[in-house]
This record gives C-alpha cells, structure tokens and sequence, in this order.
C-alpha cells in the first residue's frame, strides 16, 4: 500500500520554468487588479517556486527577467498621449526631450524612494534593534522569514516513549534528510494542484514534439489536394516557423503568452492545438482560467485572516525548507504548529524527495501520526518507537480486532452483528 495518494512528476524542470514564466507573464500584462497585490503575487512566485522544487534563486529570476524588460503599457500610453500634444513641426524632438525627461525624473524619484528606505531602516534599527524592515516586508509578500508562531510545547506531547531509549538521542538527534514537506492549508493545497495541472498540459505539448514535426513533414508535401484548393491552410499558417529545426512546443508556449498579452485570438490557438495535437491539445484550451484561478489561490493565501492563516504556514515551510538537518521532534513540531494555525480545517502534507526526486501528497487526518522520512536513521531505539507508534495508529473495531491507520484511503471493515 502507497503511503501517499497523489503523486507528481515534475522531473522536467524546464517546463516548470516554462509555467512559472507564462503565470508571470499574465501577472504583468493581463492581471486586473491593483499594483499593490499584483506585486506581491510576483515576489510570492519568485520566492515560493524556486524553494519549493529546489531552484537556484538567482538561475530563476535570469529565466524570468526578461518579462520586465520591455517599457511597461502604461508608459507606452503616457509618451503616445504626450506626442498627440505636441505640434506638428516640433514632434520627434519634443518627444524625445520628454522620454529623456521622464527618465530623469524617474531616476530622482527612485533615489528618493531609497534614501526613504534607507532611513526608515535606520530608525527601525535604533528603536527596535532585534527587528528589521524586511521582517515587516515578508510577512505581507510570503517571503522567508524567522519569525514562528509561538506553539505551547505541552501540546507536543505525541507519545509516550520506550522507557529503555534515551529520549534525546532518538527525538532531537539532527540527521542529514533527502525529503522535505509542505504541511499546507486548502488555499495553499488548490494553488499547487493547479500549478501541477497546468505543468502537466504544458508537458503534455512538449512530449508530443516528434508527432507534431512529422505530421508537418507530412502536410508539407505536394499533394493534389493544394491545387485543388480542398486543404484550406498550411502548416506555414498555423507555425511561424515551419523548418526541419523548428520547436513547435516553444511557440505553442509564447501563442499562450501572446494570448495573455492580448496580441493573439484564443481562437487560433485552439484551432492549432486541434490540428496538430489531438488527443492532448485541448487540454490547454482553457489555460487562462488556469492562471485566473492561480493568481487567485495566491492572493488567498497572501491576505491572511483570523480564519486562514495561509502566509505564516507559508513562512513555517521557508523556515523548515531551508534546514538540511532535522529531528524528529521538529519534524512533529512543525506538524503541530500547521494543525493549530488551520484549527479545524484540512491539512494536507505534500511530500519533496531530493534524490531520488519523488513528489506525492495526502490528506492528513486526525489519526495519523507517523513519521515519514525516508532518510532517518533505523537504530535500535527507533525501532522500538516505530512499534509503540503503529499500536497507537491503530483502533479496535466492534469485533475486538485492530485496523492500521497508516493509510488515511484505508478503512476498517466493520463487522456484521
């Protein structure tokens, strides 16, 4: 029996990066909302992808960067209205005294903005020296952050243990892990199930490559048909870029980004989708509800409530992700803290296996309380800890016999009376 029920195969980074890029892609160009939150999404996904899938931080945002490279749309308008006003004979100079204009005045207000930073900075320090303003920063964008929710340690209690171990040596032990988990709420489970969804679609294109190329190797043959005027279109009108070299999962790939930037109909992509990828295309029909419900699942998480504490589960995983050492006891630890901040919600544990890479999550439920980490050490002691766990993961049924709980898909079969 599987110790999980869904798992993932996100072996392919390179289309992870390709979905974080096109979700970054509708944030900057085709996001409704206001500046404020549509900042805080980006540096969400910027911080939470590359830690979550074990990404180089600086190797991501070069992936990234160049969605901020061209002039932002409402520049655009503004330079464009600027030059209607001009006269005609002065226009090109006029306009280019303006964007020279804009630009300095631009670089003045960025000084300004960081001399302000600066000295709030300063002053946070000298008030408050154990604070400083990027704790202030995180705890509204989901960026790392060492602050925790103070958890009484009397509710940690999980087990009564062996009278013969040495409670130290078996619960706070540190050893060297290879897996790593994501203890997330409903709003944090919805936005990963989404990613995985669209992740896959995309996958799904990319493996269909050699399909597609001979099926365009095909189509480009003579036939009677063209003259015939029976084909309607090409391959040449589908593709802009028909040639034995072409990557055809790359320019489905920025047809989506055209579609989000509102330079191409959905309707064209559709159609190529239909023609050239058949049994998975239509998959991706409906990508832009995709990243509609991402943007939206992260907002969720970022604006936190009494009732949803989204953000400082968020900021426990940054906290645990970073460690490449761990114990029991903060293994557990870190279970207890999620379970309290989603009081009588669904917890759900999605599970990262570094070497050999393994994705996989399951619905955690009251009765489970096992430890799975692959690459804990099996002494003697744990053993005996393990034993006196799976006796307390199990619960007697009417007719006096026990039922394992290691599996939350597992129930007991009652029996007849």
């Amino acid at each position: 029996m599987p110790k999980y029920q869904l798992d993932y195969d996100f072996k392919d980074l390179d289309v992870v990066h390709d979905a974080s890029h096109l979700i970054l892609t509708y944030l900057h160009d085709g996001y409704v909302g206001n500046e404020v939150d549509k900042t805080r999404l980006e540096t969400f996904l910027m911080t939470f992808i590359p830690t979550f899938f074990d990404i180089d931080r600086d190797q991501f945002s070069d992936r990234m960067s160049d969605i901020y490279d061209s002039t932002p749309p409402n520049e655009e308008i503004e330079e464009d209205t600027f030059n209607n006003d001009d006269s005609s004979s002065g226009r090109g100079r006029k306009a280019a005294g303006g964007r020279k204009a804009n630009g300095l005045l631009r670089e003045v207000f960025g000084r300004g903005r960081q001399s302000q930073k600066e000295e709030s900075v300063l002053e946070s320090k000298e008030t408050t020296p154990d604070q400083s303003h990027d704790e202030d920063t995180s705890a509204s964008t989901g960026t790392p952050t060492e602050n925790a929710p103070r958890i009484d340690e009397a509710e940690h209690r999980w087990m009564s243990h062996p009278s013969t171990g040495n409670r130290a040596a078996d619960l706070n032990k540190p050893f060297e892990r290879q897996d790593f988990h994501l203890y997330a709420s409903m709003n944090i489970y919805c936005f990963f199930r989404v990613f995985e969804m669209l992740y896959e679609r995309l996958r799904n294109i990319k493996l269909n490559e050699e399909n597609v190329k001979a099926d365009v190797q095909h189509a480009n043959t003579a036939k009677a048909a063209y003259d015939l005027n029976i084909i309607e279109k090409k391959p040449s009108e589908y593709f802009a870029d028909v040639s034995p070299s072409a990557n055809y999962y790359h320019q489905i790939r920025m047809m989506c980004e055209d579609v989000v930037k509102g330079e191409e109909d959905l309707g064209a992509l559709e159609e190529t989708l239909r023609r050239f990828y058949m049994s998975k295309g239509w998959l991706l029909f409906s990508f832009d509800k995709m990243l509609s419900a991402l943007s939206r699942f992260a907002l969720s998480i970022l604006v936190s409530d009494n009732k949803d504490k989204s953000l400082d589960i968020i900021n426990l995983f940054y906290k645990d992700r970073k460690e490449d050492e761990t114990t029991h006891q903060a293994e557990l630890t870190y279970r207890k803290q999620v379970e309290k901040l989603t009081k009588d919600g669904d917890v759900y544990r999605i599970r990262y296996v570094r070497n050999p890479f393994a994705l996989s999550s399951m619905s955690i439920t009251d009765f489970f309380t096992r430890i799975e980490i692959s690459s804990a050490p099996t002494s003697r002691s744990s053993r005996e800890t393990r034993r006196r766990m799976r006796l307390a993961n199990s619960r007697p049924t009417r007719a006096g016999h026990t039922t394992s709980l290691h599996s939350p898909c597992v129930t007991a079969p009652r029996a007849s009376s």
